[in-house]
């Protein structure tokens, strides 16, 4: 058993198709890029899902869809080791658009959703 988290990895060269007993820490070039692409593509597919739901947020007048939407995007993991999505909103700030999405659908929209660049959240504005 190795105790070393820290090990070097080697790359071999493909190594014959039939020879299935190859270990995880020494996959060939090709094999370890294959690795790669495939996390980044599903960074990436994660992150349509996240906008998926975004849309739902934005578009619907459903409001079972409306709270199905929120609830999942106040607790989505949107990052991962291969992708970092530099800004995004806090579990307050889809608070505060759902509460903006409900005055809307219900015709009274009283209060103003406003952005702070200085602290990077968002804000409700009542006017008058």
């Amino acid at each position: 058993m190795k105790d070393n988290n820290n090990e070097t990895v080697v790359f071999y060269p493909e190594k014959d198709s039939t020879d299935q007993q190859a270990d995880n820490h020494s996959l060939s070039s090709q094999g370890r890029l294959m690795a790669y692409n495939n996390q980044l593509k599903n960074s990436l597919n994660n992150g349509l899902k996240f906008t998926d739901l975004l849309d739902v947020l934005i578009k619907t007048k459903d409001l079972d869809k409306l709270i199905k939407a929120v609830t999942s995007l106040s607790t989505f993991i949107l990052d991962d080791a291969y992708l970092i999505f530099p800004q995004q909103y806090s579990k307050s700030d889809y608070y505060l658009i759902f509460i903006n999405r409900l005055f809307q659908i219900h015709n009274n929209e009283q209060v103003i959703l406003q952005s702070s660049d200085r602290n990077k959240e968002l804000y409700h504005e009542y006017p008058n």
